[in-house]
């Protein structure tokens, strides 16, 4: 099984895992007159985001370092209101097992926040083919919910680097070399059942 994701027309040995994670700090509302009166769920929040960069987060020698993106943040009510609820939409990039970084988590966040694991994706280790360049994807993929479908492989013309911008295109020229790369790729995987 390939998967064709954008990897610059190399066999990936590696891809990154991901995992989800909404932290959510609560706050009491008040007039913004009054802050006294108040408990300002953003001002929580921003502290605790802050800590992150303060974690140390599992690392490994072939997918390099976990990280963590803060995606999103919203709270509060109104300019004029200490905000009583505010939340934070984070993303792990895995490089060990899911459950060696939500410890992790959980102990940056006790009695600041709560937090709400969501979609997981364990990181994966895949096969070097001979003839083909690699490189280690530090994103996440489809491959673990695939393996059902044979050996997997990840190869796919393109930069990720692209992805999701205004700017993501793949050239003609790439994407027809692409399509040798591919019959060379399966051919490869042929191969390696008969031998």
């Amino acid at each position: 099984m390939i998967n064709g994701e954008s990897t610059e027309s190399t066999v990936a040995v590696g891809t990154k895992g991901a995992m989800r994670v909404v932290v959510r700090t609560t706050g009491r509302a008040a007039h913004s007159a009054y802050p006294e009166l108040g408990d300002s769920a953003i001002s929580r929040l921003v502290t605790l985001l802050a800590d992150l960069e303060g974690l140390n987060l599992p690392s490994d020698p072939v997918l390099g370092a976990t990280t963590i993106n803060i995606g999103a943040i919203s709270g509060g009510v109104a300019d004029n209101v200490i905000a009583p609820a505010a939340e934070a939409r984070l993303m792990a990039r895995l490089v060990t097992p899911p459950h060696e970084v939500l410890p992790l988590l959980e102990r940056w966040a006790a009695g600041r926040a709560t937090l709400e694991p969501g979609v997981t994706v364990p990181p994966v280790r895949l096969s070097p083919v001979d003839g083909f360049p690699t490189s280690v994807a530090a994103f996440a993929t489809d491959v673990p919910s695939l393996t059902n479908w044979g050996t997997p492989y990840l190869f796919g013309p393109g930069s990720v680097h692209v992805a999701h911008t205004d700017d993501e295109h793949l050239s003609v020229d790439e994407l027809h070399r692409s399509v040798d790369a591919y019959v060379r790729l399966a051919q490869a995987a042929v191969r390696r059942l008969t031998e």
